[in-house]
């Protein structure tokens, strides 16, 4: 072969293995950021999704805590009125009865002629 035609087809296939490396480069490149940018993006999407998900948790657990309390506070003011309405009226039969004992030591009646001691109109009582 002559040493032109040599060289030239030398120079050809070095070109063509350049070109071919060249090729093979850029393509891994893309290839390579094509992978990182869908991995960041699912990495952004699952912190999002995740956010969210605890927010909404979080949120659902505040509401259910306060339908809770609130639930028992309905219920202790419940409980608490049953109770308070039985003392009060236990209060107020013995307050009745208090006064009544002190009108009869005191006088021995209340208001007007033949009076109980308590109330007009009422019984007579023994003296």
């Amino acid at each position: 072969m002559p040493l032109p035609l040599l060289l030239a087809t030398a120079t050809v296939i070095v070109v063509a293995v350049v070109v071919v490396i060249i090729i093979v480069v850029v393509v891994v490149v893309v290839v390579a950021v094509v992978v990182v940018v869908v991995v960041v993006v699912v990495v952004v999407v699952v912190a999002v999704v995740v956010v969210v998900v605890a927010v909404v948790v979080k949120l659902n657990a505040d509401e259910n805590e306060e339908e809770d309390e609130e639930e028992k506070e309905v219920e202790e003011v419940k409980e608490g009125d049953d109770d308070d309405d039985d003392d009060d009226d236990d209060d107020n039969d013995d307050d009745e009865d208090e006064d009544d004992d002190d009108n009869d030591d005191d006088d021995g009646g209340g208001v007007g002629i033949n009076s109980g001691g308590k109330h007009c109109g009422a019984k007579y009582k023994a003296v």
